[in-house]
C-alpha cells in the first residue's frame, strides 16, 4: 500500500506537469519521451530506500509509565508490539469488522478484472491472427481480415480490412500503421495497461492512457504527411473511417474519436528548441518527488521500531527468553533496557528475559535517563507436558507417541519406558519423567496390581507386569511425576490403554 500510495502521487504530479506544459505542443517526440519517463520514473521511485531524516529525535514524545497504563486501563490504546496478545487481553470480545481487509480484497478483485480484461484483449488479437490471411514484407506482417472492423497494428503485426478501400486508402492506412510499428507504440500501450491494472483507482492513470493514444496517433500522423502523402486526401481519409468501432484498447487503431483533433494538429506549426527546453521541467520534478520520498522513509524510520519477543507473543516462567530490541536514530551501546519482573540481560538488541512472577512485565528502554520506550508483555506459567509411550515403527527408525488407545505388550516392551514433552511449543524445554506408576485390574477379579518406577524406564517390577497381560486388559499409567530444567516437578494427568494382540 506504501509502494501504491507513493507511486500513484508521483503519476499525478506528472500528468499535471503535462497538462500545464506538453498537451497542446507538436513536438510530440518529446512529449512522448516526457509521457514515457513519468510512468518508469513513478513506478520506480517508491522503491527507492534512501531515507533523510529531519531531526534525530523522536517526534512523538513517550508518555510516562502511569500514563501508559492508565490508556490501557481505559482500552485507548496498547502498547505492546504483540498485537495478538494485546488484543486477547485489553479488547472486548466482540471481534469488530476489519474494513481494511474487505478494502485490500475489493482491490486485488478489481486489479484481476482490469488484468482479465488485458488478457482478453491480448487472445483477441491472436484469434484474429489466425482468421487472417498473411503477407510479410520486411519485418511487418500484414494481414487481411474482412470481419474486421477497422484497421489496427500490434507489436509488427498490421491488421487490414480491405473491403471497401481503394488502392491510395489501403496505402495511407498501411502507412499509418507502419509509423506505429516503426516507433514501437505498442510497447507503451502494454506498460500502460499493466500499470492500469495495478493502480485502477487512480484517475489520472486513466488520463496517461488517453494520453499516450493521442500522442501516438499525432506521431503516426506526422509519420504519414512526412512521407509524401497528400494532406486533405488523408483528412478525409480519417472523416470517413470515423463511423467504425474500435476493436481492441492495447492495439494502435487507425480509427480514433480524436479525429477533429489530429486533424486540426496536422495545421499546427512544429514546436520549436523554446519549447523542448520544458522538459528540463523534469529535472527539478523528480528531484523533488525524490527527496519527498527520502523524507517519507526517513520519518518512518524515526520512531522506536520494535521491542518484540523472538520466539512467543508471551514471557514464559522458568525459560530463557530471547528479547529483540532496535531503536532507530539511537546506537545500541547508549541504550539501558531495565524490567520490573525478573532479570534481563545482554547487549546490541538481542537480551534474554528471566521473568519471576506470572501475570505482567514492563520493559523499559531509555538513554541517558530519558525514558525512550514502555512495553507491557505478559507472563505465563510454562504448560504442562504431555506423557507419551514411544513406540517405535516397523520400519526402525520412527516412532510415534501414543497417549491413549490400543497397544501390544510388545510394542510396549520395545517402548523401554515412559517420556515427557511439550506439544506445539515454541521453546526447546526439557521435562524428564522422575517415577510413574503401571496399574491393572485382574482379570474376573477386583484385584488391582500396581508396579512403580523411579525412573522413566519400566522397573522390573513393571516389565513383569506388562508380560502377563492379556488381550482386551485395561493398562493405567498414573502418578506420573516429570521435573524440568529448572528443578520444579509436576504431576501429569494418567494414561490409559487397550491391550491388543501382537502384530
Amino acid at each position: 500500500m506504501y509502494y501504491l500510495a507513493g507511486s500513484s502521487l508521483c503519476l499525478t504530479l506528472f500528468y499535471c506537469v503535462y497538462y500545464f506544459l506538453f498537451s497542446k505542443e507538436s513536438g510530440h517526440r518529446f512529449v512522448r519521451f516526457y509521457l514515457l519517463f513519468s510512468v518508469l520514473v513513478s513506478l520506480l521511485l517508491p522503491l527507492s530506500s534512501y531515507s533523510i531524516r529531519l531531526n534525530n529525535v523522536y517526534i512523538e514524545t513517550p508518555k510516562t509509565e502511569s500514563a501508559i497504563k492508565s490508556d490501557i486501563k481505559n482500552d485507548n490504546v496498547a502498547i505492546s508490539p504483540i498485537k495478538e496478545e494485546v488484543s486477547a487481553v485489553y479488547h472486548s470480545p466482540d471481534k469488530p469488522v476489519n474494513y481494511w481487509v474487505i478494502v485490500v480484497w475489493a482491490y486485488w478483485l478489481i486489479s484481476a478484472v482490469v488484468f482479465l480484461y488485458f488478457i482478453i484483449g491480448i487472445i483477441n488479437i491472436y484469434w484474429h491472427y489466425r482468421q487472417s490471411k498473411k503477407e510479410q514484407i520486411g519485418n511487418v506482417v500484414i494481414l487481411r481480415n474482412e470481419s474486421l472492423s477497422n484497421s489496427f497494428s500490434f507489436m509488427n503485426l498490421i491488421f487490414l480490412n480491405p473491403n471497401g478501400l481503394s488502392e491510395k486508402e489501403t496505402d495511407s492506412i498501411v502507412a499509418h500503421e507502419n509509423i506505429h510499428v516503426s516507433q514501437y507504440h505498442t510497447i507503451d500501450l502494454l506498460l500502460i495497461e499493466l500499470v492500469a491494472a495495478v493502480m485502477w483507482f487512480n484517475p489520472f492513470v486513466w488520463l496517461f492512457r488517453k494520453s499516450f493514444r493521442q500522442v501516438h496517433e499525432y506521431l503516426a500522423d506526422e509519420g504519414v504527411l512526412n512521407i509524401g502523402f497528400d494532406r486533405l486526401e488523408y483528412q478525409a481519409l480519417l472523416i470517413n473511417q470515423v463511423a467504425q468501432g474500435r476493436l481492441l484498447s492495447l492495439a494502435c487503431n487507425f480509427n480514433q474519436s480524436l479525429i477533429k483533433k489530429r486533424i486540426m494538429m496536422m495545421t499546427k506549426i512544429k514546436s520549436g528548441n523554446k519549447a523542448k527546453l520544458k522538459l528540463l521541467a523534469i529535472v527539478p520534478l523528480t528531484l523533488g518527488l525524490f527527496l519527498m520520498i527520502a523524507c517519507a522513509n526517513g520519518h518512518n524510520i524515526n520512531k522506536v521500531t520494535a521491542v518484540e519477543t523472538v520466539r512467543m507473543n508471551v514471557l514464559y516462567l522458568g525459560v530463557d527468553n530471547p528479547i529483540k530490541i532496535a531503536a532507530s536514530g539511537y546506537d545500541p551501546s547508549e541504550l539501558d533496557v531495565t524490567i520490573d519482573n525478573g532479570k534481563i540481560f545482554g547487549k546490541n538488541g538481542q537480551y534474554i528475559v528471566r521473568p519471576e512472577k506470572d501475570g505482567q512485565a514492563w520493559l523499559t528502554v531509555s538513554c541517558k535517563g530519558k525514558v525512550v520506550q514502555l512495553t507491557s508483555f505478559r507472563v505465563k506459567i510454562v504448560p504442562d507436558p504431555a506423557a507419551m509411550i514411544p513406540v517405535q515403527e516397523q520400519s526402525g527408525y520412527l516412532f510415534r507417541m501414543l497417549k491413549s488407545g490400543e497397544i501390544s505388550k510388545k510394542e510396549l516392551l520395545s517402548a523401554t519406558g515412559l517420556m515427557a514433552g511439550m506439544e506445539n511449543f515454541d521453546f526447546d524445554i526439557e521435562f524428564k519423567v522422575a517415577s510413574f506408576v503401571l496399574s491393572v485390574t485382574v482379570p474376573n477379579s477386583m484385584e488391582v496390581k500396581e508396579e512403580i518406577s523411579n525412573s522413566e524406564k519400566f522397573s522390573k517390577g513393571q516389565i513383569d507386569l506388562i508380560k502377563s497381560l492379556v488381550v482386551n486388559q485395561k493398562l493405567t499409567v498414573e502418578n506420573i511425576t516429570v521435573v524440568g530444567s529448572d528443578g520444579t516437578k509436576r504431576k501429569l494427568s494418567p494414561l490409559v490403554f487397550t491391550i491388543v494382540a501382537d502384530k
